[in-house]
């Protein structure tokens, strides 16, 4: 039984369906050949994986996300960044590093944030002289900061499948997101100078505190929002009500946001949420069935004879995260393996907060790797820029994450620093 769902899965990838798709099929199977399982059960666990509260956080940051790029909050966030870090050497690469964190400080969405950095910075890095593929992955590895540093639909995600609190899990964020903006912007800056890359020309202090004061309403909403969370003002979902209630004002001062793109943003962020909403359903069916089928009982098994340390089972997860960040999208992934790897990963005494950032950030690789690859894939449909030329940058990007996820499985301090100081740990 377990072979035909797996088959029919991945034939279904194969073919190029969407992931809800070959899941939803998957599943089918079982339900006919197995007299005892009940449609009414499943249907109520789909049901109640959807019921939840925090849940109702993605729909409002995906529209702060839509509003952010119509109001202009993004374009005065990235020309802050470029005039404080454009006249470094691979200064536009530093600036798609920096937007990317401050980006990932409002949205929530990596693919918001890829859309927006890849038409904004894409033409501009590649009419100074920068490889074309160069310039996708770095802008991917930006945009993928997003679901690390809070706040986080992944996040929200993950806390509402195991139960943890989605502000501590904001908070342990913030640190290992800012060591991998760190290392990608040692290696821009490395690549840079290999390539004889050429500086760009200081603004000036006086233009950068121009350019700061207009861009100093937009500097001030992540600043609100992920300072509103940490502090207990309001919850991640409240926390979302309000960036669109921010950038809803900030477009009515700056006469950039009409009735009908504001209208536009909803459709958008409706039809986005619907997307989510289903994977999440078809997810938790497929998660179901996989436990029915035994498959927890033998995923423990494996792990208790042939993993014997904390360590072990961390980099276990990290190589099935990787590997299936390559071919399924991550809040699928979440959906089918959280459940069977989250009552295994407490045997081994993990702290929680260590093995939710771990296996968060790791599983995010597959946003740079084909041939998923969604970070790539959308920055790469602004101008036409072939995949395969990106290949070769891949890599080193790639060592960049995997050097700060061992440091964070070898270090749990790393993720509870921030909660620590915060008090929510």
């Amino acid at each position: 039984m377990l072979a035909l769902i797996l088959i029919i899965f991945f034939a279904f990838l194969i073919l190029g369906c969407p992931i809800a798709m070959a899941m939803g099929v998957s599943v089918i199977p079982f339900f006919v050949l197995t007299p005892s399982a009940s449609g009414i059960t499943i249907a109520q666990k789909m049901f109640t994986a959807c019921d939840s509260f925090s849940l109702m956080a993605i729909p409002f940051f995906m529209l702060a996300g839509g509003i952010m790029e119509q109001t202009g909050i993004i374009k005065d966030m990235v020309r802050w960044a470029q005039c404080l870090v454009g006249h470094f050497r691979g200064g536009l690469a530093q600036t798609s590093t920096i937007s990317g964190v401050i980006l990932a400080g409002v949205s929530g969405s990596a693919n918001a944030d890829a859309a927006a950095l890849g038409n904004m910075l894409l033409p501009a890095m590649k009419a100074a002289g920068y490889d074309a593929g160069y310039s996708v992955v770095c802008l991917s590895t930006a945009a993928g900061l997003g679901p690390i540093i809070p706040p986080s639909i992944n996040m929200v995600i993950f806390c509402s499948i195991v139960g943890l609190s989605t502000g501590a899990m904001f908070a342990a964020g913030i640190l290992p997101g800012l060591l991998l903006a760190c290392t990608y912007m040692f290696y821009n800056y490395l690549y840079a100078r290999k390539n004889n890359m050429p500086c760009g020309k200081f603004c000036g202090i006086k233009t950068l505190l121009k350019t700061t004061k207009e861009a100093f309403f937009a500097l001030l909403m992540p600043i609100i929002i992920i300072g509103g969370i940490l502090s207990g003002i309001f919850t991640p979902t409240e926390a979302g009500v309000v960036a669109c209630v921010y950038g809803i004002l900030y477009g009515l001062v700056k006469k950039s946001l009409t009735p009908k793109s504001l209208i536009k943003c909803c459709g958008d962020a409706g039809l986005a949420t619907v997307g989510c909403m289903i994977i999440i359903m078809v997810s938790t069916a497929l998660s179901y069935v996989l436990a029915r089928l035994g498959v927890t009982e033998v995923i423990a098994n494996f792990c208790h004879t042939y993993i014997s340390s904390p360590l072990g089972f961390l980099a276990f997860v990290i190589i099935i995260n990787i590997i299936s960040g390559c071919f399924i999208d991550a809040n699928a992934w979440m959906m089918m393996m959280l459940p069977i790897l989250w009552p295994i990963m407490q045997t081994y005494g993990i702290p929680e907060l260590q093995f939710a950032l771990v296996f968060v950030v790791s599983l995010l690789t597959g946003g740079i790797t084909p041939p998923v690859g969604m970070y790539l894939f959308i920055i790469c449909g602004v101008d036409g820029t072939p995949l395969r030329a990106t290949f070769r940058y891949i890599i080193p990007f790639l060592l960049c994450e995997l050097i700060v996820i061992a440091f964070m499985s070898i270090f749990p301090q790393i993720s509870y620093f921030v909660p620590g100081l915060m008090g929510l740990v």
